[in-house]
């Protein structure tokens, strides 16, 4: 979203979850890096259902600046933002991009089709499986193993640039 001009990003997150807070430090380091301003009350915590992401989205779209585009923690939460902002009269993607995570079915039959971030699935489970291999075989090894596969940004049409003043 940075690259299509989005400066002001919100983030929905169950940011209590270890890995999502992960996610919430690396939208942080991201600002930082960028020197883009920080504001947390665009930083919105909630659970992984389509209710929290309405509940979120709707807080995000009542405050007097709200984001132009909002990243959700997976796609229940990226399609519950989708109806709040519709529900109070924005349009996506020309008022508010929205991307999610996971890229379940839901998200390409939404309306619009929502952009996702799509996890390797099948490689998350052939890895954990070769740990596990590994670890059965090797129970003197304490290490904690952490692997980085590549995802893929599916874009679909519920991102755009933002809208210009005029």
């Amino acid at each position: 979203m940075f690259d299509l001009g989005h400066r002001r990003i919100g983030l929905i997150s169950a940011l209590n979850r270890r890995h999502y807070s992960t996610q919430a430090d690396r939208y942080i380091e991201f600002h930082q890096r960028h020197n883009l301003p920080l504001d947390r009350s665009i930083l919105i915590e909630g659970d992984f259902t389509e209710e929290a992401g309405y509940d979120a989205m709707h807080s995000l779209m009542r405050l007097p600046l709200p984001p132009t585009a909002v990243l959700a923690s997976n796609d229940n939460i990226a399609i519950g933002a989708m109806k709040a902002a519709r529900a109070l009269g924005h349009r996506i993607p020309e008022e508010v991009s929205i991307v999610g995570m996971d890229d379940i079915h839901a998200a390409a039959t939404a309306s619009p089709a929502l952009t996702t971030v799509a996890k390797p699935k099948y490689d998350i489970g052939v890895t954990a499986a070769r740990i596990l291999i590994q670890r059965i075989s090797e129970p003197e090894m304490t290490a904690v193993q952490k692997r980085k596969l590549p995802c893929e940004l599916i874009v679909r049409g519920s991102t755009a640039a933002p809208r210009t003043s005029s």
